[in-house]
């Protein structure tokens, strides 16, 4: 699913969360964040927190004028899983 899309500089590092409480049963909760890539190559994203309902993720570098699709895939406790992108266009100010 498409959640979203923001901007940032080439120098800039910065954290996205993705929250999944309507996404998830009650009572269950994210495991793990199992992939977490960036396309095309060229933007640095890592996984960085699972916390409850809450995956966080550190995203940076990049190319001055190129839109990057992110796609985090996490897997939740109760074994179902979700697959959403971000959009990040890297624009020198």
């Amino acid at each position: 699913m498409k959640l979203g899309s923001f901007s940032k500089q080439p120098g800039e590092r910065v954290s996205k969360s993705v929250i999944y409480t309507d996404a998830l049963d009650p009572g269950d909760e994210i495991g793990t964040i199992d992939e977490c890539r960036a396309e095309p190559a060229g933007l640095e994203v890592s996984p960085v927190l699972v916390a409850g309902d809450r995956a966080r993720i550190w995203v940076s570098g990049g190319t001055d004028g190129v839109q990057y699709k992110i796609t985090i895939k996490v897997t939740t406790a109760g074994g179902e899983i979700l697959e959403d992108e971000l959009f990040c266009r890297v624009k020198e100010i």
